[in-house]
């Protein structure tokens, strides 16, 4: 079955856009760009009307190389206000033979999310660690398994509502909904991803523009991150400053 897929990730100090297409299992990369985001302001602000005159270039641009309209797009924001918390959530199996099917994977994982964000907070993802049976085993996938009653632990990820909110007015005035939100930290976990790493736990340290991410993974679950407001263009403006040349030399230098 072929499904074609795009995905926006909006950063401080690039914009990147791509259109993948998955067909037979395989994922197929059929247009990508980055662009400088030239939205932030000199005190680090964004102005929102140039970002949206950005993004709207990219999707022009797309539709251009593909013949076709973006509508939908996934998301991935800064998470400079991600907030983690561990819920549990149990529900009854009512079928006749205590078969777990995927509606009660659903429905237990939801619950564990209800209640939990703050009301000045945006729920961004809820991403189960584990499930119990009745027996007091665990398991990764419970589905067609018996029992009386399911269990799960997840960990809850929400962001402000204002830190979303801005970008998703961006994309609905240009006429594209976002159908999920991802952070800019599980990205740096994919992209080193290996065997052992989906098994232990760690930390990846992110050096980014404005400023520098670390990241705790259980297992290949993100249990938190935090931000240190110090990035490389930090080392820019010692070099601006220190050579007495301008901010975009300085950008030379330091390639």
């Amino acid at each position: 079955m072929r499904k074609i897929m795009s995905s926006l990730d909006i950063g401080y100090a690039s914009i990147k856009f791509i259109v993948a297409e998955m067909n037979k299992k395989k994922l197929y990369v059929l247009t990508s760009s980055i662009v400088n985001n030239d939205a932030i302001k000199k005190d680090m602000t964004i102005d929102y009307d140039i970002l949206e005159a950005i993004i709207k270039k990219i999707l022009s641009d797309t539709k251009e190389k593909l013949g076709i309209e973006i509508k939908k797009t996934l998301l991935t924001i800064p998470s400079d206000s991600a907030s983690f918390t561990i819920n549990k959530a149990k529900i009854d199996i009512k079928n006749e033979d205590n078969l777990v099917t995927t509606d009660d994977m659903i429905k237990v994982v939801n619950l564990s999310g209800k209640n939990v964000v703050q009301d000045n907070m945006e729920l961004v993802n809820i991403t189960p660690l584990y499930y119990t049976l009745d027996d007091s085993s665990r398991t990764d996938i419970p589905v067609n398994t018996f029992s009386k009653t399911l269990e799960v632990q997840s960990i809850i990820t929400s962001s402000r509502k204002d830190d979303v909110y801005k970008y998703l007015r961006v994309l609905d005035n240009l006429g594209v909904s976002v159908v999920d939100i991802s952070y800019d930290v599980v990205g740096n976990y994919y992209a080193l991803k290996n065997e052992d790493m989906d098994t232990t736990c760690g930390v990846i340290i992110d050096i980014g523009y404005l400023s520098t991410s670390v990241s705790a993974y259980n297992k290949g679950v993100l249990v938190n991150t935090i931000k240190i407001k110090v990035g490389s263009l930090n080392v820019l403006k010692d070099i601006s400053y220190v050579y007495k040349i301008p901010l975009s030399s300085a950008k030379e230098v330091y390639k």
